[in-house]
């Protein structure tokens, strides 16, 4: 690639002439490389041991405790030692937690400070575990310090899916966008200002901003600033969608919207027989 960009800079060749060659080079090697990843974790693992193993640095907290969705096994939840007393059962706060599957040779970090973590599973029917559609792992659900809880899936929590509302950042379930699993509770551009809030607006307060949410009582519509003692704003949409998101589609609305004000449009996708 050096030799080809020296002949454009020589002017023995064009910008056009050099660069669809290297593009294809560049991703002949990129598929290459992920084909065959699997050699490079074989390379480092001769060196590093992995997460969890050192026994003189993580204790088992919960041996067969939730099910892995790569080999069907069970994994362990282990804790970092020095985290404080083990009360059993996914409990103390104070250590890292992890699950460890030893026939996968992976391990998944669960989200820090938590009371307890423990296996999910169906509340109707306590030996049915709740499996995640996307990976087939078995989640988990953290009990916080004031005795809420959420849920995790320890694969998505470790690399979250972009094609369900992953990025960088932590992913419990409730920021995933899966349409079928009960406890996803995202929505694709949950994020983005549908309109500006009127109640912020009439009270002065310009940063309010109106978002697609969804709960377990269904889709809504509701101001970034809401809260017990802050805005309040919500408009619930039609439980009979099956699933609402924003129409990129077709942008802003050009009814609603005006030089001063962009309402965006959503789409609705109805349930069967609505």
């Amino acid at each position: 690639m050096e030799s080809e960009c020296n002949a454009v800079a020589a002017g023995r060749k064009t910008r056009d002439q050099i660069l669809g060659p290297i593009l294809s080079k560049m991703l002949e090697c990129f598929k290459i490389v992920n084909a065959e990843v699997h050699k490079l974790d074989e390379a480092v693992a001769r060196h590093f041991n992995n997460l969890g193993s050192d026994s003189s640095q993580y204790r088992v907290l919960q041996a067969n405790f939730t099910r892995c969705g790569s080999c069907n096994g069970m994994t362990v939840l282990k804790q970092r030692t020095g985290g404080g007393s083990n009360r059993g059962g996914g409990g103390d706060s104070g250590g890292s937690k992890l699950l460890q599957c030893a026939p996968c040779s992976k391990s998944f970090l669960m989200p820090r400070y938590n009371r307890e973590v423990r296996p999910g599973v169906n509340p109707n029917n306590q030996q049915e575990p709740l499996i995640c559609p996307i990976c087939q792992f078995q989640v988990v659900e953290c009990v916080k310090d004031d005795g809420g809880t959420y849920f995790v899936c320890p694969q998505c929590f470790s690399d979250p899916p972009e094609e369900h509302g992953g990025d960088s950042t932590d992913f419990p379930c409730t920021k995933c966008t899966h349409p079928t699993c009960s406890l996803a509770k995202g929505t694709r551009g949950g994020d983005v200002e549908i309109f500006s809030c009127p109640f912020c607006a009439s009270s002065g307060n310009s940063a309010g901003k109106v978002c697609l949410k969804r709960g377990q009582h269904g889709y809504r519509l509701s101001c970034s600033n809401g809260g017990p003692n802050s805005c309040q704003f919500t408009v619930w949409l039609p439980k009979e969608a099956r699933e609402i998101v924003i129409d990129d589609s077709t942008g802003s609305c050009n009814r609603c919207s005006n030089p001063n004000r962009v309402v965006r449009q959503l789409k609705f996708i109805w349930k069967p027989g609505s």
